[in-house]
């Protein structure tokens, strides 16, 4: 390495988001003779600014031609083109105005002068490159067959892409634009070997088949793009391996980052993550570090987000005092820790997190943060669970909430801890994921203090308590629907043996002892208490008496 070392940095598809090739350059430079960029295939389709990136990428290349190289990918070509967005956008962007392409000949087809330029172009572009004899690139993956760096060097390149050759060249040229390699986090059954792809081309092959073509061409490393991977990047196969692809959130319906690898004098890669900023200018030095603090902050966010659960539990267990609050250097050991990220965060704290006149964290409303708690704000979810949970308490220890209280406190401290809560709310409901555990708890403990008193307890099984009979009441109503629905009884049925008199309602007190009649006929008849909670729940204006509306409509529910 000299005074001004070179660096390369390969980028993977970018299909068109020039939000994306802006981003790049804004964080890792644009283009000089210093700083050398490989594209390696898929520039155009799906996206709305393809012309733009080529327009980008061919300005570059003439000002820097020893210093800006381009591989071929399966969508540099004319079949893939014409159904897939990109001689649409180039027709429409180039054809309304025949002024517009000051290169060509002023006529009517200009715009079509242009797209057969631009194929000319693609038809010359490479097909792989070669780092220092050490690092293979390809747009797509390895081979059906054993092949050799010179094969690929013979191969007749300055041609529409092949698709179902049957030549072993043609084989060759389509497997690199559109093998694939397996398994993957995404495709995960599992391959050793070759066998066909489900893409229709090239093929889908597994760790011995990049093992032998490394050992044979002596080469350590096989970088491609070609699939979009939810972290931008994914290594596969023993680290000899790796999927580049640089299109954060594809084509606007994926959540996926991006991400570019860099390789120093060394070959040693570094692989850069993002997303794509929200405009396309170039920034000043200053402006792009301000902005690489923010997608730094967005990016931890990110991970808390995920992570958010298992962060709670680390901190509960650092929170002796059971405050709420952990210091600044456990809660840095903490995000270390859970998340996996070597950070410096005591240096974003104050972006992160809030510290009070003691210096600690008050880690509970930290994870509440609008930027980390990303969930559903309908929280009728909880109130189905709260009746559940209600209801086997009730059953438990009747309504006697300091005894409820105490079936969670287990180690009778007066508060409730998570590991607690967790481990009772289970036992009374275990289809109740840990997701939403954490988030009832969240919603219960009003002072983030990370736990629950009795008051916050109280109030949350309190104001739900009348639900409980309410959701008896409709289990007894189901009960009976189910049971006239058994017995083949239609409902208007069941009402003329209650309303024997035939005046179209029937009073609470012949309800109840007809109902009691009719119920003896059933396998499980009804208690009388259950017949009187029917009584109340079809009674719905409270008069004493129950007309067919009522008991049609009541009984019509679950019916």
């Amino acid at each position: 390495p000299g005074k001004n070392p070179i660096r390369l940095t390969l980028v993977g598809d970018t299909h068109g988001q020039l939000q994306d090739l802006f981003t790049i350059f804004n964080i890792n430079g644009s283009p000089s003779e210093h700083n050398w960029y490989l594209f390696n295939g898929d520039f155009v389709d799906r996206g709305k600014k393809g012309c733009e990136i080529i327009a980008t990428l061919m300005a570059f290349k003439i000002l820097y031609p020893n210093s800006v190289f381009l591989n071929r990918g399966n969508h540099e070509a004319r079949a893939q083109n014409a159904w897939m967005g990109y001689e649409e956008e180039l027709l429409s962007k180039y054809g309304k105005n025949k002024s517009t392409v000051r290169m060509l000949d002023v006529d009517i087809h200009s715009s079509l002068k242009l797209y057969t330029l631009n194929m000319a172009m693609f038809d010359s572009l490479p097909l792989c490159a070669l780092i220092q004899k050490r690092v293979f690139v390809c747009h797509g993956g390895l081979f059906r067959n054993k092949v050799s760096l010179n094969h690929l060097r013979k191969i007749n390149r300055k041609r529409e892409p092949p698709l179902e050759g049957y030549s072993m060249e043609d084989k060759i040229y389509e497997d690199l634009l559109w093998s694939d390699p397996r398994p993957t986090s995404t495709y995960p059954r599992p391959l050793e070997e070759r066998r066909a792809s489900d893409r229709g081309a090239g093929c889908e092959f597994g760790y011995k088949v990049t093992d032998q073509f490394c050992a044979h061409n002596q080469v350590a490393l096989v970088v491609r793009s070609h699939e979009c991977v939810p972290e931008g990047f994914e290594v596969l196969h023993n680290g000899r391996l790796i999927t580049i692809f640089s299109a954060s959130r594809y084509c606007g319906t994926q959540t996926n980052k991006g991400a570019f690898m860099n390789f120093g004098h060394d070959l040693q890669p570094e692989i850069e993550q993002f997303y794509a900023l929200a405009n396309n200018t170039f920034l000043s030095d200053e402006e792009r570090q301000v902005k690489l603090v923010s997608d730094t902050i967005h990016r931890i966010f990110e991970y808390v987000t995920d992570k958010r659960l298992d962060l709670y539990w680390y901190f509960t267990q650092n929170d002796v005092e059971h405050s709420g609050t952990v210091s600044r250097v456990d809660w840095s050991s903490g995000l270390t820790s859970v998340l996996g990220l070597q950070l410096p965060y005591l240096y974003y704290q104050n972006e992160l997190a809030e510290v009070d006149e003691m210096g600690l964290v008050n880690y509970s409303k930290f994870l509440s943060r609008p930027q980390i708690h990303m969930g559903d704000r309908d929280s009728s979810w909880q109130d189905a669970i709260v009746k559940r949970v209600c209801k086997k308490l009730y059953a438990l220890v009747g309504d006697d909430m300091e005894k409820a209280y105490r079936q969670f406190d287990t180690n009778d401290d007066g508060i409730i801890q998570f590991q607690e809560f967790i481990e009772m709310i289970k036992r009374l409901d275990n289809s109740i994921t840990d997701e939403q555990i954490y988030e009832l708890m969240r919603s219960m403990d009003v002072n983030d203090d990370a736990h629950i008193d009795y008051n916050e307890f109280a109030e949350k099984f309190k104001l739900d308590q009348a639900n409980v009979e309410s959701t008896l009441t409709h289990k007894i109503v189901e009960k009976v629907s189910n049971l006239l629905y058994q017995n083949r009884i239609q409902i208007e049925h069941a009402f003329r043996s209650l309303d024997v008199e035939g005046n179209g309602f029937v009073t609470r007190e012949g309800f109840l002892a007809r109902m009691k009649r009719i119920s003896s006929v059933f396998e499980t008849p009804l208690t009388t208490i259950e017949i009187e909670e029917l009584a109340n729940a079809l009674d719905t204006n409270a008069d004493g008496k129950i007309d067919y509306k009522e008991f049609f409509q009541g009984m019509s529910i679950t019916y």
